[in-house]
């Protein structure tokens, strides 16, 4: 028998074992499976597959390898698409890992099966049911209701959804995301499966969907249906995609793709929330957490000006959070080229952005630089640190202009660079985000040494049991000159089992 040959079956084989054990096969599985090859022949195979990319292995707790399949899986479905019963094999593997949106992808097709059609509706009420997208997993438990009604616990997870439902709050029908879908460009219902909405804006919606054709969750803006009839305000939606497209950073959003036709940007998913969520639940964060959003924050926007690209609406909002706590600037929807003419956009920017966060020269309506970010960005972090802008009340904008914003009271140094950021005059504010970011680090190592500084002197003090009241009266002196904050020196105290009579 040739090698082709040989190659052949062993991969078949390998095939209808891996899709029987949701693509994983260890060394003991290749022992007891009888496969038509020798140990030689086999490891030959398997090499090959992983020099392709084909299969990937890992190693168990206890040693055992793992061979997973998953990669050369789903290429024989690639090759077989109109094979239902191996892509519903397929789905089900997803099922078992917890790749809701991969198995969604497939039980969209198998669910065109009469065979595989009931089940089918059923796995994706449930993949939607375990994506929070509660609308979209009634209305599949319903379709197989109207199939079968005692199928399987339908009927019981359709209850159950509806009373979690009705407890939150008043929800529409299910009927409702699909028929949004349903009004989308022809385009937009065939790559696309809508999951629920995300949020809406000025220019459009944001919807949480999957792309079918890559198997993944995406943020996906759609512009309102009137503006899709202004050109320039298509144009303006469309700059987001352009200009954001161009940066690459893992501190921004990633863009997936445009489609000018049907006015809509795929754009990375991020499962976790927003600095404003954050800032709603905690109202006020602690130095360390507010520098390390402050300080990821800055590396993206970084980025985004060494490529020339200012953003012009930082906020909260359109700061987010990933799950492992990455922080992620998005929505560009404003931005533009910094080297570009920008009489066009000057007419523009007393109506864009977002006022408790804009510049003076913005509420101005003047050219626009680095700095007017920063000045935002200033914004940002005197929130994270008293829990409110510096100007919220009033007539905010007269506020931007003229009136001194009172200090956070952190500490001095802190103080500083917030109350520099928010200079009227943009040549007295960090000119680069290098700049802030070498002052923030500079600020940070300062703040170490002091801190260190004063732990020393805790250690020295404590030797002596009991200290007599000029003891204390140095101690306290000191204290206040490393310029330490209450919350700093009180944490230093605690850590030595410590309680002073300040």
């Amino acid at each position: 028998m040739d090698q082709d040959r040989v190659y052949k079956r062993i991969c078949t084989s390998l095939r209808i074992h891996a899709f029987r054990h949701n693509g994983y096969l260890s060394a003991r599985d290749f022992r007891t499976l009888k496969l038509p090859a020798t140990p030689e022949a086999l490891e030959d195979v398997l090499l090959q597959l992983q020099a392709e990319r084909k299969v990937s292995v890992y190693e168990r707790d206890n040693g055992e390898m793992i061979y997973d399949f998953l990669p050369f899986l789903e290429e024989s479905v690639e090759e077989s698409v109109l094979d239902m019963a191996t892509r519903f094999q397929l789905a089900q593997i997803y099922l078992y890992r917890k790749m809701w949106s991969h198995a969604i992808t497939e039980l969209r097709v198998t669910r065109t099966n009469p065979k595989f059609q009931k089940e089918s509706l059923y796995l994706l009420g449930t993949c939607f049911e375990e994506k929070g997208a509660w609308e979209k997993a009634v209305e599949y438990y319903e379709r197989v209701l109207a199939s079968d009604y005692f199928y399987r616990d339908a009927l019981e997870r359709l209850a159950k959804l509806t009373e979690q439902k009705n407890q939150k709050t008043k929800i529409s029908t299910a009927a409702t995301v699909t028929s949004v879908q349903q009004t989308f460009h022809p385009r937009l219902q065939e790559r696309y499966e809508i999951v629920r909405e995300l949020g809406r804006g000025g220019a459009g919606i944001v919807y949480q969907a999957i792309d079918l054709k890559l198997k993944r969750d995406v943020a996906l803006k759609v512009l309102y249906q009137q503006a899709n009839r202004n050109p320039v305000d298509s144009e303006q939606y469309l700059r987001e995609a352009r200009l954001a497209a161009q940066l690459d950073h893992p501190n921004i959003i990633e863009i997936y793709d445009v489609d000018p036709e049907a006015q809509c940007i795929a754009m990375e998913f991020v499962n976790g929330g927003t600095l404003r969520d954050l800032l709603t639940h905690y109202k006020r964060l602690a130095v360390p957490q507010a520098r390390t959003i402050l300080l990821q924050l800055c590396r993206a926007l970084q980025s985004a000006h060494e490529a020339g690209v200012l953003h012009r609406d930082i906020k909260p909002a359109n700061i987010f959070i990933t799950q492992k706590h990455i922080i992620k600037l998005g929505d560009f929807g404003i931005a533009f080229m910094n080297n570009l003419e920008q009489q066009a956009f000057t007419q523009l920017s007393v109506q864009i952005g977002t006022l408790p966060y804009m510049s003076p020269e913005q509420v101005r309506g003047e050219v626009l630089s680095a700095a007017s970010d920063l000045y935002s960005v200033g914004i940002v972090l005197y929130e994270m640190l008293t829990g409110s802008p510096p100007f919220l009340q009033g007539d905010i904008a007269y506020h931007h202009l003229y009136s001194a914003p009172e200090a956070p009271g952190i500490s001095p140094s802190i103080d500083a660079i917030v109350l520099r950021c928010l200079e009227k005059d943009p040549a007295k504010r960090f000119q680069t985000v290098k700049d802030l970011l070498q002052t923030l680090q500079a600020q940070e190592k300062d703040e170490q040494a002091r801190l260190s500084k004063y732990r020393e002197l805790l250690k020295i003090a404590i030797i002596d049991k009991e200290l007599s009241p000029n003891e204390y009266l140095v101690l306290k002196i000191k204290r206040q000159a490393l310029q330490l904050t209450e919350a700093e020196a009180r944490k230093i105290e605690q850590e030595l089992g410590l309680n002073l009579p300040w």
